[in-house]
């Protein structure tokens, strides 16, 4: 698959998503983490550094993000 195809893809992914604000942000947070540590953050990060009520916040962001095909 070309760059451009995969950027088609995710493109088309994020418009059919219609993502809220949060997650969105908890998106590109998990993107930019994994490019800064090669892992993924874990529930309590991602709780913390979004600002989220809870863990179960973060994680039903993370299930409708999963839903979604734009994360795995």
């Amino acid at each position: 698959m070309t760059v451009a195809a995969i950027v088609d893809t995710v493109a088309r992914r994020l418009a059919q998503a219609k993502l809220s604000q949060i997650e969105d942000r908890t998106r590109r947070y998990i993107l930019r983490h994994f490019a800064d540590t090669g892992r993924a953050p874990g529930l309590s990060e991602l709780q913390r550094e979004l600002q989220l009520a809870s863990q179960g916040d973060a994680a039903a962001i993370l299930t409708r993000l999963h839903d979604a095909d734009l994360i795995v």
